[in-house]
């Protein structure tokens, strides 16, 4: 690592961080490749295009990527979406760290941005998409390739694609809010508090410097949101436009997932769900 030119003082030769996406995992992504001497990799681009790689064949890519460049931190963000790669990095030498997301936020982006790209929404930026979906036949199952502003085939329903998300999700933090090392990162911080994210990414890589300070203050200053149908709304706003159908859906995933464990895990994180009590689970499910 070159100190002369002021690197970053890295004590790791790799890094991932893992996340279920919805999560600022590009503006991140984004942020530490302004660093001379960092690679990051984003999902599943080049080498890992192809679904999910086993952590061993990762750790090759990596450390044959760290021998090209001459010894840079090499790692990657958004490949992994669990905890279960975590043993191999640490073995390796390297680090591993999760971003948490409030579930209902974190569904909301991930459905509407599927519905906006992968389904070709075609209503314009904002419209309200959970209502056009119930007004199409959202309630009855309808395939989404029976939908009049969808313009691609699909097989899945709408209802049923926003079901997986709820189940990949809340799958997911129950894994990290169980498993993960020290270090996970809360979405809601990352993406408002500069000094936490700059002390989160400087103990994920080892060391910090003013490069990286700087690459910080300018993805603050520039910011990329990758899921362009992601209205800011509060966790309570999200559940109160979902369709009924929707709400349902979530509360079906959390009983999937042991439902008072799991929001005793939020809590000890800072998110609480008041709009969720056992007369609603009992109501909806």
């Amino acid at each position: 690592m070159c100190m002369a030119c002021g690197g970053v003082r890295a004590l790791v030769p790799f890094f991932n961080i893992s996340t279920r996406g919805g999560s600022a995992t590009w503006w991140i992504a984004t942020i530490l490749r302004q660093h001379p001497d960092i690679v990051c990799l984003h999902g599943r681009e080049g080498p890992f295009a192809k679904g999910e790689p086993e952590p061993a064949a990762v750790l090759q890519v990596l450390e044959a990527e760290r021998t090209r460049t001459g010894g840079k931190t090499v790692g990657a963000v958004h490949l992994f979406y669990g905890t279960e790669p975590c043993k191999a990095f640490v073995a390796a030498g390297g680090t591993f760290t999760c971003v948490l997301r409030n579930p209902l936020t974190r569904i909301h982006s991930l459905f509407t941005h599927h519905c906006r790209l992968d389904l070709r929404h075609s209503a314009p930026e904002g419209a309200p998409i959970y209502q056009s979906l119930i007004d199409a036949g959202l309630a009855t199952g309808a395939p989404v390739s029976t939908i009049p502003f969808v313009t691609v085939e699909a097989t899945r329903p709408a209802d049923v694609l926003f079901r997986l998300i709820c189940d990949s999700v809340l799958a997911f933090d129950r894994d990290i809010l169980t498993n993960a090392p020290d270090g996970i990162a809360l979405f809601e911080r990352l993406t408002e508090d500069r000094g936490y994210l700059f002390d989160w990414l400087g103990r994920l890589l080892g060391g910090a410097d003013d490069l990286l300070s700087r690459a910080v203050d300018a993805g603050f200053d520039n910011r990329v949101n990758s899921h362009v149908g992601d209205a800011r709304l509060t966790p309570e706003e999200v559940f109160e436009v979902w369709p009924d159908a929707f709400r349902k859906a979530f509360l079906r995933s959390m009983l999937l997932q042991d439902w008072n464990p799991l929001l005793t895990a939020y809590a000890s994180v800072g998110y609480a769900f008041p709009q969720l009590n056992v007369d609603l689970l009992q109501r909806h499910v």
